[in-house]
């Protein structure tokens, strides 16, 4: 049985809707759906924690906890389809991974590995993809077996387990080589196709050996090939770890890596082929002055509809941003949400964001800290108009109405967080209690915008 818990937390904001935006290069990206004259935001929703004894605790399905503790990674980053289906890996209180998805248990570490014989479950990567099927995608490293060829990408369809690749394999799309021992970042599309990254290949030259795959065909190699719209001409020398990200529908795609050449401009975003965000150079469509900073981007997301969002700083003002399909989001400096006197700053946590997500239609999340009280600047905001939550608010971890459980909010993940087209949002934060001291992890739920009157059928 899943219990959950609420929060009583209804806020009623009253926005203006945004000006009309004009074309100067200053102009801050708005969302394609601008919350609405009294928008109410949801309860939010205790979907699980990790408290020793609490009915929150309990893993679905099974006779485990999640694993006690007040560090970030009982529960890691929740991904997700437009259409509600999320999935996230977590760990129990026996300490092994775990990955549950839509509110089951789909593999634990430790079990027999379906996908192949003699070997059990071993070690789960972050970055699991799911699609509107729920099928999910993943990285996982065997024990039982030979380490030789103890690397898999997997597929599980709901009901059985397929390899998609294995170390050691032959790889049909280059001949004579073989599958290496870095198989990670899986993304799962609609149609059944899985994408990936992979390093190390074998039977290739070391400068050639990272590649990002497409269902069936080598996308991006290095060594090879050479985005388009860079400063230089340049070719790929390496892809971020879990940094490639494929739309559902394949159409899209997005990848952080380096670039061969002079180190001070070799960072670089690129989607769809094209160098979107590149250190040394000055964010397109922006009124900055100085160019991004050596190893200034941060993080990066690709979400569904196209939208890709990234944070980063640039260099000599470290000013720090978020930025979005050519166009700067918000910054340091500016304010945190509409009417508010909050700004962003990056005095208490340097690099001020920690989070940018989005949905189908252009609505995004921003996670970052305030010049306000240390003790509350925490913000996770919508469309630069909602504070959906903040550091310190209270929690009702026993769902009776009243904040008496003596638990906060703490800190918010890096990037744990996925928002959906109708407007859920679930992310994972820790908790403390009202001395200031850390008392666990949880994972939650708030519907951002009760007000569906603009929503639209999207085919998913």
């Amino acid at each position: 049985m899943n219990f959950r818990r609420y929060i009583s937390l209804f806020l009623i904001m009253d926005f203006v809707s945004a000006n009309a935006q004009d074309e100067l290069a200053t102009a801050k990206t708005q969302p394609h759906h601008q919350l609405n004259k009294g928008t109410q935001l949801g309860t939010i929703q205790v979907m699980y924690t990790n408290i020793t004894g609490h009915p929150t605790a309990t893993v679905p399905g099974t006779i485990f906890e999640f694993e006690p503790g007040t560090s970030t990674t009982h529960f890691e980053r929740v991904y997700g389809h437009p259409n509600g289906n999320w999935v996230i890996k977590a760990l129990n209180n026996q300490g092994s991974d775990m990955i549950m998805s839509n509110d089951q248990v789909v593999l634990i570490e430790g079990d027999n590995a379906a996908w192949t014989i003699g070997e059990l479950v071993g070690s789960i990567e972050r970055k699991i993809g799911i699609n509107k099927f729920s099928e999910i995608a993943f990285s996982n490293t065997t024990t039982g077996g030979s380490t030789a060829n103890d690397r898999y990408i997997v597929k599980y369809d709901g009901h059985n387990f397929f390899t998609q690749a294995r170390e050691m394999d032959s790889m049909s799309t280059i001949p004579g080589a073989f599958w290496g021992n870095v198989l990670e970042s899986a993304n799962m599309l609609d149609n059944g196709g899985v994408t990936f990254s992979a390093d190390g290949i074998i039977g290739v030259s070391d400068d050639e050996n990272d590649i990002l795959f497409d269902v069936d065909t080598v996308l991006v190699r290095e060594g090879i090939d050479i985005p388009l719209g860079q400063l230089g001409n340049e070719a790929w020398e390496n892809f971020d770890a879990d940094d490639y990200w494929t739309s559902n529908n394949g159409l899209n795609w997005l990848v952080q890596g380096d670039l061969f050449g002079d180190t001070n401009t070799d960072d670089v975003l690129v989607y769809n082929n094209q160098v979107v965000i590149q250190d040394g150079v000055v964010l397109a469509n922006s009124s900055f002055l100085e160019p991004v900073d050596s190893s200034g981007l941060v993080g990066a997301y690709l979400a569904p509809g196209g939208y890709y969002y990234a944070r980063g700083n640039n260099d000599v003002t470290e000013t720090d941003w978020i930025y979005s399909n050519g166009a700067v989001v918000t910054n340091t400096g500016e304010p945190a949400y509409e009417s508010g006197t909050e700004l962003w700053s990056d005095a208490e946590y340097f690099d001020c964001f920690f989070m940018n997500v989005g949905n189908s239609y252009g609505e995004y999340i921003i996670g970052g800290v305030t010049d306000s009280d240390t003790t509350s600047n925490g913000l996770l905001v919508k469309n630069n108009q909602l504070v959906v939550v903040r550091e310190s608010d209270p929690i009702d971890l026993d769902g009776n109405g009243l904040f008496d459980d003596d638990a906060f909010f703490d800190t918010f993940g890096n990037d744990d967080g996925v928002l959906f087209d109708d407007g859920q949002f679930i992310f994972v934060a820790t908790m403390k209690n009202a001395k200031g001291t850390r008392i666990g992890q949880g994972m939650f739920s708030v519907e951002t915008d009760a007000d569906l009157i603009f929503r639209h059928n999207l085919d998913w």
